[in-house]
């Protein structure tokens, strides 16, 4: 039914080899997973982080919000997500500036002392920075017990990430799995992770509905209110772990949803081609939603389109936004911030490093009476796009 300890050794040994590295998450089924990782010598050089957040508050808490379903394919996307963007992290302060990483989620019903309705169901996801695929899967009810179903997670689970790493597979034999993503064949079954559609392959125009959700679904910029949302403007190329810790740390201060903003005109470089926009969409599917806008290159022009709104900025753009010479003298800037207080903006403002020295909004010198239209962000985060690039 299930291969050998030998066997699974010899597959684990040649992941172990390659030059992928994981983070994984595990909803209790698929723990086995990680012991499956370990008990082959060189498991460091694949296993970066396993977290396995049980309770639903810890799930909330790692993926960023309460799912709809515990266990659902979506719910394995989110939590695929999160991994990848922690594996990332790792590996760039590992000193990668192009981790080579996948993050793994998994979520299942399994055999338990008590009855549930329904089939017992298995959702694995696993995200690349150029892939995010799906296995889901029925599990046969009374055909495994409840090891035996946690032995199947951590096999569909194992094979998902080899799959996506282009590494022969466990075959597994006839235990109950029931999926359009298990391929049966005459030594054994494998996976073949189902891919989901790039937003740069759909052929669609990003600024007919330019509010990107998360779950790949989109809308108008009129589902953005002022009193739910925080905009973050930026390029975004690429979109890193330092930019997610700021938004959620915005969020956590202001009990808002930050929603990132891409402006479709570049103030130096210009119109960004409708292909490469969408490409920067496809970093957030699952993790944020993003805004697209044409024109508004500027952060009054931002403020005119979007009143009321705040904005999260770094100190660097403070400067920007604070130096006369940009507006013809100092009358011409204090007329410029005039207008942004009417507008009702604000500027969440995170600190950076400026040369040697670490600056913060407390080192800007704001005119007193436009300080309120800036707000500090406590925090550090010192990864910068252009080090990624």
């Amino acid at each position: 039914m299930f291969p050998g300890q030998s066997e699974i050794d010899r597959i684990v040994r040649k992941l172990h080899e390659s030059p992928w590295k994981a983070v994984i998450a595990c909803t209790g089924a698929g723990a086995g997973l990680q012991q499956l990782l370990w008990s082959v010598p060189g498991a460091s050089a694949t296993v970066l982080d396993a977290v396995m957040p049980y309770d639903k508050h810890a799930l909330a808490d790692f993926i960023g919000h309460e799912p709809e379903k515990y266990c659902s394919r979506d719910t394995a996307l989110w939590m695929a997500s999160a991994a990848y963007r922690r594996a990332f992290e790792l590996g760039v302060r590992g000193g990668e500036q192009k981790p080579h990483v996948m993050g793994l989620g998994l979520t299942a019903v399994v055999a338990t002392s008590e009855f549930k309705k329904g089939g017992h169901r298995l959702f694995v996801a696993v995200k690349t920075a150029d892939e995010l695929a799906t296995v889901s899967v029925t599990l046969t009810r009374g055909r495994l017990d409840r090891p035996g179903e946690g032995a199947a997670c951590d096999l569909v689970a194992l094979n998902a990430m080899l799959a996506i790493a282009g590494l022969p597979q466990a075959l597994l034999g006839d235990c109950g799995l029931a999926s359009e993503e298990v391929m049966s064949g005459p030594e054994g079954c494998t996976v073949a992770p189902r891919g989901i559609e790039r937003f740069e392959h759909a052929g669609i125009d990003p600024f007919e509905k330019p509010l990107f959700l998360a779950d790949g679904s989109r809308s108008g910029l009129d589902a953005l209110d002022p009193a739910k949302h925080i905009l973050f403007p930026g390029s975004f190329a690429p979109l890193h772990f330092g930019h997610e810790s700021m938004a959620m740390q915005t969020e956590r201060m202001t009990g808002k949803k930050v929603v990132f903003a891409i402006t479709g005109t570049h103030p130096d470089k210009g119109v960004i081609p409708a292909a490469e926009l969408l490409r920067r969409a496809e970093q957030f599917r699952w993790s944020w939603p993003v805004a697209f806008t044409e024109g508004a290159a500027l952060y009054v022009e931002k403020a005119r389109m979007f009143p009321k709104f705040g904005f999260l900025i770094g100190v660097d753009a403070v400067l920007g936004i604070l130096d006369p010479k940009y507006y013809g003298g100092v009358g011409g800037r204090d007329a410029m911030l005039a207008e942004l207080a009417s507008l009702g903006t604000r500027f969440h403002v995170v600190g950076r490093q400026i040369g040697d020295k670490f600056v913060t909004l407390d080192d800007v010198d704001v005119p007193e009476r436009f300080a309120r239209v800036f707000q500090p962000v406590s925090g550090r985060w010192d990864v910068r796009s252009r080090d990624l690039r």
